[in-house]
């Protein structure tokens, strides 16, 4: 029993120290041009911000301000590089799945536990989000962290790890406010009396006014996070950026659904099956991962757009349930009733066979996904590669600022975009926080030497007239289109 226990410790601790060992050797983080659409965001947005540039105004952000601010301090100790970034990212990573380790460990074993941060790892896109320096795994690991900290509560009964919890939990929504999808979680262990104290059993019951103090703290602290980081007008740019009814509108037609994306996971749909099915058995142990897969569900079924890399926040319920509900389900079989009828043996050798192919469906996929994931990452793009960067290198480059939506390029070259134009997303576009008057008075001002964007954006902001009286077009292979200042133009 000490042996086989040791050994799930020893797995456990290599699975867990294993991950960051191979992104960090095996994956190009310190040559790849981007990983994921939207990498090159936050790169601008940090580098802007640690060279002085105030956040929000002038650098449009529908976001909140911790990762921003955080990137552009460490860009300030350690240099401007893409590695620098996404090292913050994989520490995220890592913390994410340290915390998921231990709050599904929590009321189950650390065989649940293995298999857990083992689908976790395989889903779609996690990979690929924990190499990225983009905002879901650092929001996701703060938000782990802060459950963490509330099962230290649960267990040792001692105020300071509430307090932690709550705090923990208020950075993750300064990061990024989609982390509000593990809510349910901590709202779940509160009305169900989840507490172990000296031994005893947990207590029966509610346990609200924990939850209150937790929702305080957390109140108290991201409230004081947004007073101190974010001017007058902040909130009003997250909520038409995100809720609008142009912004819904508009991304009924061009944001994914739901459904477009979820088949990708399919072993972790068989998890969930696992986990479903083993409810009955361990109804307290699954109804948490149950209630955040349902909750997050029916919230990107209303919520639009849905990007692909929200599929993390369905990945992390499933991969808890298919974890938990496999070992539980082998539990179940193991204590079905024995005896020397035909009808007995039949019965458990059935279940036997039936758990059998439900495993082959949830974990035989897992390593190759990782794999063909593994594979892609590593072929991604370098800088080496980048047709933007070796055509910019041979160009007359009068001043830094550089205006074109290649901002991981852009990132590269050492360039900046202007502050009003470095984040032009679609929802800025949909909701229509940005217009011709605006994108005008930013290049009179700032006069980049190079304007190098898609067709749609000249007709969109209505170029046309500005890029004939100042610019004349640069011929290159690549989709964009490339503008170059004239040396003469005022």
């Amino acid at each position: 029993m000490q042996g086989s226990r040791a050994l799930i410790v020893g797995i456990s601790l290599v699975i867990l120290a294993a991950f960051p060992i191979l992104v960090l050797k095996f994956l190009p983080l310190d040559r790849a041009v981007e990983f994921g659409g939207d990498e090159g965001y936050e790169l601008i947005k940090g580098v802007l911000v640690s060279d002085g540039w105030q956040l929000y105004n002038p650098v449009w952000n529908d976001q909140p301000p911790f990762h921003t601010l955080f990137l552009g301090r460490v860009f300030q100790l350690f240099g401007k590089t893409a590695l620098v970034a996404r090292l913050v990212t994989v520490t995220s990573a890592t913390l994410l799945l340290l915390g998921f380790y231990h709050i599904v460990r929590w009321r189950s074993d650390r065989a649940s536990s293995a298999l857990a941060v083992c689908l976790l790892v395989s889903s779609p896109y996690f990979l690929e989000l924990s190499a990225s320096a983009m905002l879901e795994v650092p929001a996701l690991g703060l938000g782990m962290a802060a459950l963490w900290a509330w099962t230290m509560f649960g267990t040792r009964r001692t105020s300071v790890w509430l307090i932690v919890s709550g705090f923990l939990f208020a950075v993750a929504l300064l990061t990024k406010l989609t982390v509000l999808v593990l809510l349910p979680v901590v709202v779940y262990w509160s009305i169900s009396g989840y507490w172990e104290q000296e031994g005893k059993q947990p207590a029966k019951g509610f346990n609200l006014k924990f939850l209150a103090v937790w929702c305080i703290v957390v109140a108290v602290i991201a409230s004081s996070g947004i007073a101190l980081f974010c001017p007058a007008g902040t909130t009003r740019i997250w909520i038409n950026s995100h809720f609008s009814d142009k912004t819904f509108a508009a991304a009924e037609i061009r944001g994914l659904n739901l459904v477009d994306v979820i088949g990708e996971g399919s072993n972790l749909t068989f998890g969930c099956a696992a986990g479903g099915a083993a409810l009955w058995r361990r109804g307290r142990v699954l109804g948490p991962p149950a209630c955040l897969l349902l909750t997050a569900t029916l919230f990107h079924i209303y919520h639009r757009p849905f990007w692909y890399y929200y599929l993390i926040h369905l990945s992390i319920p499933a991969a808890w349930l298919g974890g938990v509900g496999s070992v539980e389900l082998l539990k179940g079989i193991r204590n079905m009733p024995s005896g020397q009828s035909t009808v007995l043996r039949c019965s458990q050798g059935a279940a036997l066979l039936g758990w059998s192919a439900l495993c082959s469906a949830i974990y035989l996929e897992a390593p190759l996904r990782l794999h063909h994931e593994f594979e892609l990452l590593r072929g991604a793009p370098t800088a080496d590669e980048s047709l933007f960067l070796k055509t910019i290198r041979g160009r007359h480059v009068t001043n830094q600022w550089v205006f074109t939506n290649l901002r991981s390029e852009c990132f590269w070259a050492g360039l900046r975009i202007p502050p009003e134009l470095a984040v032009i997303p679609l929802k800025r576009i949909w909701s229509e926080q940005i217009n011709q008057e605006e994108v005008l008075a930013a290049l009179n001002r700032y006069r980049p030497s190079q304007i190098v964007i898609p067709p749609r954006w000249i007709a969109l902001f209505g170029l046309s007239d500005y890029l004939g009286q100042h610019y004349h077009r640069v011929p290159w292979a690549g989709a964009e289109e490339w503008y170059e200042r004239d040396v003469d133009s005022r």
